[in-house]
């Protein structure tokens, strides 16, 4: 059992395999007591918070500012300030864009608490928490989740994609192919294997996408990120890379993400 929606007890033990080798040895009561103890600046304590990630973006919060504040680790700081600040501490959750779209009742309590408090306490699948995650294009897509959802195996969409077991069978979004990006980089199943990466889309979204590798059949990330628009947009800062270019605004706008066929040199 977790011992609050802040820490996922079974997640832990998941994706750390050496921490359940201890707590079965007994040399911990729980995953949550061995974070307690110790290793929590290492290790992420919920599907929704990566902590070298949080520390990666953040770089002002050193270990100096944390222990001269008396903050355990960067979800310390990320639970007391940084959710409200709207810092990010998971790719598939920002904060701004979550907001923009919850209903008036519930961004007013996420303004209280912080948005990813608020999504913990009250998921939805009706409303995105990234543009890196479609979850009702997911439930459609997948509809044993959706059933598995209303059974109660899961909380939302994005938890089971987060946490399923089998995560290589499973697309965020209609733009990403985990099928069509491992083919393409085949080097990547071993690194996977390992437990080095959760699948294909964890490196696209740390590495692929700054690098303008394909995620998807439809998509050229080699001709778009090089269209004078999105590099301005990128060096604005309006997007991160050329994918999140593409989700955010050439999609909605109707524009393609490949050369069309009419321009290609010699036709």
């Amino acid at each position: 059992h977790s011992p609050n929606r802040l820490f996922d007890e079974a997640w832990h033990l998941s994706t750390y395999p050496g921490i359940a080798e201890l707590v079965r040895a007994g040399e911990y009561a729980s995953a949550f007591d061995a974070y307690c103890r110790g290793g929590n600046r290492d290790r992420s304590p919920h599907w929704l918070f990566d902590e070298a990630e949080y520390r990666r973006l953040n770089p002002d919060i050193a270990d100096s500012v944390l222990d001269s504040a008396q903050l355990a680790n960067g979800y310390d700081h990320f639970l007391r300030a940084g959710d409200k600040e709207g810092r990010r501490g998971h790719p598939l959750f920002d904060h701004a864009y979550y907001l923009a779209r919850l209903p008036e009742d519930k961004r007013t309590l996420a303004r209280e608490i912080g948005p990813f408090a608020q999504f913990l306490r009250q998921p939805s699948d009706k409303v995105p928490t990234s543009p890196l995650f479609d979850p009702i294009w997911y439930l459609g897509r997948y509809p044993a989740v959706a059933q598995s959802i209303a059974d109660g195996v899961w909380r939302s969409a994005l938890e089971h994609y987060c946490c399923n077991d089998t995560p290589t069978e499973f697309d965020p979004l209609p733009d990403f192919s985990e099928d069509w990006y491992l083919a393409r980089n085949p080097a990547l199943k071993e690194i996977i294997a390992a437990g080095d990466l959760r699948n294909g889309y964890a490196h696209f979204l740390r590495h692929g996408a700054r690098e303008m590798r394909s995620p998807a059949p439809h998509i050229d990330l080699e001709w778009y990120g090089v269209q004078e628009s999105v590099r301005r947009g990128i060096l604005r800062r309006e997007t991160t890379d050329p994918f999140d270019h593409w989700l955010r605004i050439c999609k909605p706008a109707g524009h393609v993400a490949s050369e069309p066929p009419t321009d290609r040199i010699g036709q």
